[in-house]
């Protein structure tokens, strides 16, 4: 999922997971849940890193089982979505972005 803030990302991914059925990995849910919210800038850029290696690798044992994974994030620039792109084409190919 592509988007700023409010635009809606993560109420399209849990519309699609159940319509898909998939498995909706979200950056926002794992790190609230498991740190809080507000956390110092050095802390969450390393918990944040902790988190994306956790769902890339998540997101990949799912797809070897056979189910769709969305993962909401923002990707907000060109150079983290192709990054993303990038990794779920080494798993998958089928990617599909969506805005």
């Amino acid at each position: 999922m592509v988007g700023f803030m409010g635009f809606g990302k993560t109420t399209l991914a849990k519309h699609l997971e159940k319509e898909l059925p998939a498995v909706c990995l979200s950056h926002d849910e794992f790190m609230t849940d498991l740190y809080g919210r507000n956390l110092p800038e050095k802390e969450f850029r390393e918990k944040y890193d902790v988190i994306d290696n956790m769902l890339w690798n998540l997101a990949k044992k799912i797809i070897l089982c056979d189910c769709n994974v969305i993962i909401d994030y923002g990707f907000w620039s060109k150079k983290t979505r192709y990054l993303a792109n990038g990794k779920a084409k080494s798993v998958c190919p089928n990617v599909i972005f969506m805005n």
